[in-house]
């Protein structure tokens, strides 16, 4: 009787747990890509928040300013107010890093004065997904 493991059988050890890494990796990019997106939005509501309160003390947003963001959401997106009146403001999240490669679907969301979710380009082109698709997590 031998002790020990045969080479034979340590190279189908290896590639059982090769198939079920190789299964396993891809689900593991969408499901941290549709997190950080997540976050992403929830930010852009936070923004939106502290947009709706500067114009509550100052009956204008065309004065307001982002440059006090201090969340996680930044590691992953950059965060703008892309349009700025008295009276409208809107939004933007592009994504950048490892979300900017893994979120081609989504690209860049948005969010409005009026609270209407959009996506639009980002940095690899148009989106493939429609805005009802990326925003259906909030």
């Amino acid at each position: 009787m031998k002790n020990g493991f045969t080479l034979i059988e340590i190279m189908i050890t290896l590639v059982i747990i090769g198939l079920l890494a190789s299964m396993a990796y891809p689900s593991y990019i969408t499901y941290i890509t549709h997190i950080r997106r997540h976050a992403g939005q929830i930010e852009l509501f936070n923004l939106a928040n502290k947009l709706e309160e500067h114009y509550m003390r100052k009956r204008t947003y065309k004065t307001a300013d982002i440059n006090l963001i201090q969340s996680i959401a930044t590691q992953w997106y950059t965060f703008n107010i892309v349009q700025q009146t008295t009276t409208t403001y809107l939004l933007q999240a592009t994504p950048k890093n490892f979300q900017a490669i893994n979120d081609i679907n989504c690209q860049s969301l948005t969010l409005n004065h009026q609270g209407k979710k959009n996506i639009t380009n980002g940095p690899y082109g148009s989106p493939r997904w429609l805005a009802e698709q990326c925003w259906d997590i909030v």
